[in-house]
């Protein structure tokens, strides 16, 4: 005769062991939960980085990484108006200061990763030298920068050039892109006679056609914070990732220094 459906063996004394064995082998050979997707805010001199290094970032963040690329203050911004960023990653520290009355990030985790720096280029129709005079003369009528407004690049540059005595020559040629990014693709397709912008930005073009700005005046240290619900989590990594070697030679090989 058949079992009925809802018959059961009854479970004896002696075979508990047994089960409790093969449920926690069950339980060994059952998937781990899903790694959490990162997403990183990263201020536009950064961006090529980030992207070439997406694969490491997400080995070391703990999960797939999307990168979310912009001016800091947008992304600032952005995150103060509920942008799900978990990391944010700043061509600035004073940037980072708008976040501190918020709850939004983890003011422990701040800390300053690299440091970046400003750089002149010239365009491609202009036979010129790279330098403070080539921009001052009459062949350079419009100068690039970073819109100063939310771009920390384009404060820089600004007041960089507000403060060399040709200062009066120079200012009047200032036009804004929206992003350091913008400006050193602006000068590249010869839309801006110069550009004054991120050397990491810069440094591919024709030598002769770029100059870095080497001096203490002209960088800015490059910072980074963890935000969201994910931030006790996240914050040790983050802070594990500072410390490897790869991180920073693969922003040294971008052409950042090291942080101050």
């Amino acid at each position: 005769m058949q079992a009925n459906a809802k018959q059961f063996f009854p479970v004896t004394k002696a075979m508990r062991p047994t089960l409790l064995l093969y449920a926690t082998a069950l339980a060994a050979c059952a998937p781990a939960s899903a790694p959490q997707p990162v997403t990183i805010a990263v201020a536009t001199d950064l961006a090529p980085w980030a992207h070439a290094h997406k694969a490491q970032l997400s080995e070391a963040l703990g999960g797939p990484v999307t990168i979310v690329a912009g001016p800091s203050g947008q992304l600032a911004t952005q995150l103060l108006a509920g942008a799900p960023f978990d990391l944010l990653l700043s061509a600035d520290s004073a940037t980072l200061d708008r976040l501190q009355p918020s709850d939004r990030c983890d003011n422990s985790s701040r800390r300053p990763f690299a440091t970046g720096h400003l750089a002149i280029a010239v365009g491609p129709h202009l036979s010129l030298p790279a330098t403070v005079a080539t921009l001052a003369s009459d062949a350079v009528a419009t100068i690039a920068i970073a819109n100063p407004e939310h771009a920390p690049y384009g404060r820089l540059a600004r007041s960089y050039l507000a403060s060399l005595p040709e200062a009066p020559r120079l200012l009047p040629k200032l036009v804004f892109a929206a992003s350091a990014a913008d400006a050193a693709a602006w000068v590249d397709r010869g839309a801006a006679d110069a550009a004054i912008t991120a050397w990491s930005l810069l440094r591919a073009q024709p030598e002769g056609r770029r100059l870095q700005l080497p001096s203490e005046t002209t960088a800015l240290p490059a910072t980074g914070i963890v935000c969201g619900v994910a931030a006790s989590a996240l914050a040790p990594r983050w802070q594990a990732l500072n410390e490897a070697a790869w991180f920073q030679s693969s922003l040294a090989k971008a052409g950042f220094g090291p942080p101050p």
